[in-house]
């Protein structure tokens, strides 16, 4: 053993003597020239510490420059730097010491500071550049290089976060020091001077913690340095790093010492962009208090430089209708207000501005109603030779399946209700259909459903004839007065999916539904409620009038039903804007709520509609979340965790998703779905009789002691399993704002699938679905494409879905195949078989046309109302069999209309005539940080307008005959003008 260790040491020996031996062949291989430069450093050193004061001056001269001369450029290590690394420690201890005041012990400090980014990797010496850089002769901060400029933004940084935390400190031991004197004046208890004691040892604590930052002043030079110190240096880097293309370094150093406004006054012309589209792209990456801030300096640069269109976004990006509406008022130019109208329409915000102080204030109005969407989509297919209808079988292809059905099961109501939506979904916005618009064969075909499928069948009218409110309210009519109440509830629900995304000073959808908000007959009841939700989702104040019919139904005892749905449909109507009647109805809802109800999936809508309200109001949504500590479980937990996701929705904030993740790391209760799974998980054959699809799932049939019994224990194991549910989509919502956040989400959500709970994995395809909308990776289609043959008949229905949403408009070859190979192997089971023709038609949405997206405007803004019925529908697929594709239930995927947009770019001139001009169109580049005017696609082709944009596409112009009117991206509609400076 002891030969071993010898032989071991020994080899160790010889790796030392190995280095140090390389180490002195290097510096034996020094060139002539720098051996030369390194004995003249060394001799000039000694001279600094030899006793003779005449000899310090000449010396430090010329030391500064041979130092000047090397860091001007910093390609590689200045060798000066290099040589006198070793003799920093003497030169800051010793020489600068023993200097007497005046110039040369100024020069001297200036020398230190230099020297001292060789040092930063010691504690000690982390802050020697900046404190040095105070005791020398203060002149031109850029005199040393670049790199030195850098050494000081970062130390900058430090020291300022050091002064917040000690202030911070300083606070919290006079707030102790307070309360201590108060319960000594007011004798406190025993219990009382234990918990003093307890603070007490905590300060000592804090104390010692301080203490190396209370002794790192004067040990590194023996200066104190000070705010108005940093702030006044701070004015000398941030011109520099400006005017040397390092606008990143600058606005990271005015984030961190929130001196935004500096930023503000050193941007230009010539790098306002580059500024701006920074500060923009660090927002998902800052705290609460600090974003807000961020995003206002971007757009007061946006409009220092009249770029409206780019404020606008900022505006909209806040959430603020006085910013925005300020704005729109304030734009001189009316052809960039016409764009800015385009904007708000494509956004669906309501704006609050003088109609008369405008002459065009009829088109201005038209363009943010979305008046001319219809209209300019037709002209989109006319130009693609697409407008020719489609039948399902088109896109069913059944002849390529691998396992061909029966007739009997062909003919089945419910692959004819299946049918109905794949009809309506393929032909959605063109108007025209060969099932249910033509004269001999429309009732033909509607009667070929039973009883609720004929109302959904009906209603895909609304998606055949989408943003077409005048003449598609027409075609509608003559449902209304027929005499079957499923076919009447049909067209009402069809009015309201028709004026979707569409403003019309009428109210159409209003006048007709209003009446019948409060029938008696339960599929009218549910058509109206449903069609307002979908009429005015996201409208906030433009939706008043709904609301005002919807709020007084949300606290009606004694119709479950009604009350959830029109809960819900507030909710989507008032996304995002925290309308205090709404939430304060939903929570005396909830709070009142007979304790049966709270287990029920109806109880999931309640909480889904008080959290959209929330959408996206971060720290503003306090008071609800405080409001819901009153409400009983399970619904409290489940209400909570969807309205703090709601809340951060898009944000990417870590801190919410890391909670969620804490609470789906939670063990939940082994008998949780189990009988769901038990009843699913014994093959095809079992799962397709389950009793969860009798078209009655929603009804409370026990009465037993026992029973009740059952119905407790149900509720306990319900509050994790909801909760849980909804964290898994929480995640996905906070994390699908920006890039890096799905990428980790998807790692995230591949774990919970192999390693989760049941109630957890049946979430995740769903969640999958959000964060993937319309943009099929094949990473993603991979992984749902396995789980969708789970044994777990909720796991495969939540992936089938999952994967019709995320295709949803794409016309994806490769998952039209996934999704034939699975008709054939759920070809026995009508529900699984009904979710795959569904995945089906929304993967050829708008025959490739449209997208469900919720973001735009280069992924920057979120349309709220699109997000909220992308929610309203996922949230009810947490329940699959006993909601969401429920018999009668299944007329929630009309939430989904809000969020349905053609994914397009369309040119016009300033009269809004449609113009056609070369685009490229390639994958989107990221250059955020990137100095000059790089490249901002890749891989492209040339087109002529109109042209599809799919997922993480951009267009830019191909010729510089035309410019765009504003520096908007190029996506949606467009106002071109000629340019003036253009010559063929």
């Amino acid at each position: 053993m002891s030969e071993k260790v010898e032989k071991t040491e020994k080899q160790e020996n010889a790796k030392a003597n190995g280095k140090a031996n390389e180490k002195e062949a290097k510096e034996a291989e020094l060139s002539e020239e720098d051996a030369q430069l390194k004995d003249e450093l060394n001799m000039l050193v000694e001279r600094l510490q030899e006793s003779d004061s005449n000899l310090y001056k000449p010396a430090l001269e010329s030391l500064r420059n041979l130092i000047r001369s090397s860091t001007t450029s910093m390609i590689s290590a200045p060798k000066p730097l290099k040589f006198l690394r070793p003799h920093y420690e003497s030169l800051r201890n010793e020489v600068y010491v023993k200097i007497p005041d005046g110039p040369t012990k100024r020069l001297c400090a200036d020398i230190v500071s230099v020297l001292a980014m060789t040092a930063v990797d010691k504690p000690e010496f982390r802050t020697d550049s900046l404190r040095y850089r105070f005791l020398g002769s203060g002149e031109d901060v850029g005199a040393w290089g670049h790199e030195y400029v850098r050494h000081l933004t970062g130390q900058c940084v430090l020291e300022w976060e050091a002064m917040a935390e000690a202030e911070q400190q300083q606070m919290l031991r006079q707030r102790r020091l307070e309360r201590r004197q108060q319960r000594q004046q007011s004798g406190a208890d025993s219990k009382k001077d234990n918990d003093d004691n307890d603070e007490d040892n905590d300060e000592s604590g804090d104390e010692d913690g301080e203490e190396p930052m209370e002794e790192d002043g004067p040990a590194a030079g023996g200066v104190r340095i000070t705010r108005d110190q940093l702030l006044s240096l701070c004015e000398l880097i941030i011109p520099y790093h400006m005017s040397h293309n390092a606008e990143s370094e600058a606005i990271d150093l005015c984030v961190e010492t929130g001196q935004l406004a500096m930023l503000e006054k050193h941007t230009g012309q010539a790098n306002y962009q580059r500024v701006c589209l920074y500060l923009t792209s660090c927002v998902p990456y800052l705290p609460d208090e600090d974003w807000t801030a961020v995003l206002d300096t971007a757009r007061r640069i946006y409009l220092k430089f009249g770029d409206q269109g780019n404020a606008m976004r900022c505006a909209l990006k806040l959430n603020s209708p006085e910013l925005v509406s300020k704005q729109f008022a304030e734009t001189p130019d009316p052809t960039v207000r016409k764009q800015l109208a385009c904007l708000l329409g494509r956004q669906q915000f309501a704006v609050d501005w003088d109609e008369d102080a405008y002459d065009d204030a009829e088109l201005l109005s038209e363009l943010m109603a979305n008046a001319r969407l219809n209209e300019h989509f037709h002209a989109l297919g006319r130009e693609l030779d697409i407008m020719e209808p489609k039948l399902p079988e088109d896109i069913y292809k059944s002849h390529l399946e691998p396992t061909r059905m029966s007739t009997g099961t062909v003919d089945s109501a419910r692959q004819n209700l299946a049918s109905s939506y794949v009809n309506g979904l393929v032909n959605c916005g063109f108007g025209r259909d060969k099932l249910l618009m033509e004269d001999d064969n429309k009732m033909k075909w509607i009667y070929r459903n039973k009883d609720a499928g004929m109302m959904s069948s009906v209603a895909t009218l609304g998606w055949l004839l989408l943003w077409d409110v005048d003449g598609g309210l027409v075609q509608i009519d003559k449902y209304l007065y027929l005499q079957d109440d499923n076919i009447k509830a049909g067209a009402l629900l069809a009015c309201g999916v028709v004026n979707s995304g569409v403003r019309n000073e009428c109210e159409p959808a209003l006048a007709l539904l209003a009446d019948y908000v409060e029938n008696k007959t339960s599929c009218l009841n549910k058509a109206a409620l449903i069609g307002l939700g979908v009429a005015y989702a996201g409208r906030g104040s433009g939706g008043e009038s709904a609301i005002a019919k919807l709020q007084p139904l949300i606290t009606e005892q004694g119709k479950p039903e009604q009350a959830a749905l029109a809960a819900l449909s507030c909710g989507v109507i008032a996304a995002g804007t925290l309308h205090s009647d709404v939430t304060s109805s939903i929570l005396q809802s909830l709070l009142e709520a007979p304790p049966g109800d709270r287990v029920k999936p109806l109880a999931r809508l309640h909480a889904l509609g008080l959290a959209l309200c929330c959408l996206g109001r971060q720290e503003a949504a306090e008071p609800v979340l405080a409001g819901l500590a009153a409400v009983e479980e399970p619904v409290r937990s489940l209400a909570r965790v969807l309205c703090e996701a709601c809340a951060y929705a898009c944000t990417g904030n870590v801190l919410k998703v890391q909670s969620m993740l804490h609470l789906l790391s939670e063990k939940a209760q082994e008998e949780i779905g189990a009988g769901d799974a038990g009843s699913s998980s014994g093959g095809g054959g079992s799962r397709s009789t389950s009793t969860a699809s009798s078209g009655r799932p929603l009804e409370n049939n026990s009465g037993s002691p026992s029973a009740a019994a059952a119905d407790k224990k149900s509720s306990e194991e319900a509050t994790t399993a909801y909760a849980q549910g909804a964290a898994v989509l929480g995640v996905a919502l906070v994390a699908m704002g920006e890039d890096v956040g799905k990428d980790m989400a998807f790692r995230i959500f591949g774990n919970l699938l192999r390693f989760g709970e049941a109630n957890i994995k049946r979430a995740v395809p769903l969640a999958l679905g959000l964060v993937y909308t319309s943009n099929p990776e094949l990473k993603v289609l991979d992984l749902l494409s396995k789980f969708s043959h789970d044994s777990d008949l909720e796991v495969a229905l939540s992936s089938i879905l999952a994967m019709g949403l995320c295709g949803a408009g794409t016309n994806n070859a490769r998952l039209a195949a996934m999704l034939r190979q699975l008709a054939g192997y759920h070809a026995k089971d009508p529900l699984a078989l009904f979710a795959v023709r569904l995945a089906q038609g929304l993967t050829h949405l708008g025959k490739g046309t449209l997208t469900l997206t919720p973001s735009h405007s280069d992924k920057f803004l979120n349309n709220p109302g699109a997000l909220a019925g992308l929610l309203a529908v996922l949230v009810a697929g947490l329940d699959m069999r006993r909601l969401l594709l429920a018999s009668g239930w299944d007329c929630l995927l009309f939430y989904l209309t809000p969020a349905i947009q053609p994914r397009l770019l369309m040119t016009f001139d300033a009269d809004l005539q449609p113009m056609q001009v070369p685009v490229r169109v390639g994958q989107a580049v990221d250059t955020v940080g990137q100095a000059g005017r790089p490249k901002t696609i890749t891989g492209f082709q040339t087109h002529t307008t109109p042209v599809l944009l799919a997922y993480g596409e951009r267009a830019e112009l191909a010729t510089e005959e035309y410019e765009p009117v504003s520096s908007l991206p190029l996506e949606g509609f467009v106002i071109l003008r000629k340019n003036p400076n253009y010559q063929a």
